[in-house]
């Protein structure tokens, strides 16, 4: 696993896999700086909106109490917590309160109930071991707690971010891949077509479309086709040309040579300059365009 950590081949072999990682990893970095400024800038309205619903609430249930009649009032509790899912507790000292987490949050919406609702005001997370968002408040001389709904204060639940930071994964993905290919298609073509010049064929013309830079450069590379394509056409003509020149004076000289009455050793050294003519890369050359 540390080999392939240290020395990640995959990453290097090519362009697709280094853009396509450089590209999940700006797009997840952008992503959670937007999300953490976004929580930040959301938290002061969000708990303000908070703050103004439990004290409604509070203050709403607390004047209901008071003014029920008191043989009414289980089945005011009774509402309350079926339909609204509002409880009331009577708050006495044995009680076993948990206090809520010390998050941003819940720091600050605390702070802003307890300027609305009276410094005395008290939260808790679990009361007596059920769970809940607590704030205890007074009618007349007695203290109550009231339980809400842990919902109502934090609606969106791991499960929803992790549903949520799954789809930006795979929106990412899929755009890295879209945008990498993208790039890579149109250098993945101009390789291929290089690879095929250089061992000497001729590939499809390049596409002329897309941005401007990728069609200037294929249209250069085009261009650069037809051109080495021209320049062998010409050198295939004017070898073509010197062999004709050169294959009738040889042939009569060697008609003649053969002819003559030489002797022994001077036909050996011709024989000797010619089989050293037919040697050279150059002469090969020459009579194959012929």
């Amino acid at each position: 696993m540390r080999a392939f950590v240290n020395s990640p081949d995959w990453f290097k072999s090519g362009l697709f896999w280094r853009t396509f990682l450089f590209l999940v990893l700006l797009v997840m970095a952008s992503m959670a700086s937007w999300f953490g400024s976004f929580k930040i800038v959301e938290r002061t309205p969000r708990v303000q909106q908070l703050a103004a619903q439990i004290v409604s609430i509070v203050t709403i249930t607390g004047s209901a109490l008071t003014h029920s009649a008191p043989d009414r009032r289980r089945d005011l509790l009774f509402d309350l917590a079926s339909n609204e899912g509002i409880r009331i507790y009577l708050l006495e000292a044995s009680d076993v309160v948990e206090t809520p987490d010390a998050t941003p949050l819940l720091k600050e919406l605390q702070k802003e109930i307890q300027e609305k609702l009276g410094k005395n005001t008290r939260f808790a997370k679990t009361m007596n071991g059920v769970s809940g968002f607590w704030v205890s408040f007074s009618i007349e001389d007695d203290q109550y707690w009231l339980r809400l709904d842990q919902e109502r204060i934090d609606p969106a639940n791991g499960l929803q971010f992790l549903g949520w930071a799954a789809i930006t994964l795979i929106l990412t993905l899929i755009g890295a891949v879209f945008i990498s290919r993208l790039i890579n298609d149109p250098l993945s073509r101009l390789s291929t077509a290089a690879r095929m010049v250089a061992k000497g064929k001729r590939p499809d013309p390049l596409p002329e479309k897309g941005p401007s830079e990728i069609r200037e450069t294929n249209e250069s590379f085009n261009q650069m086709v037809e051109d080495l394509i021209r320049i062998e056409s010409d050198r295939a003509v004017i070898l073509a040309g010197i062999s004709h020149d050169l294959r009738t004076p040889l042939a009569r000289m060697q008609l003649e040579v053969e002819m003559a009455n030489l002797s022994l050793d001077a036909r050996l050294g011709m024989q000797s300059i010619e089989d050293g003519g037919h040697r050279s890369p150059v002469f090969p050359m020459i009579y194959a365009h012929h």
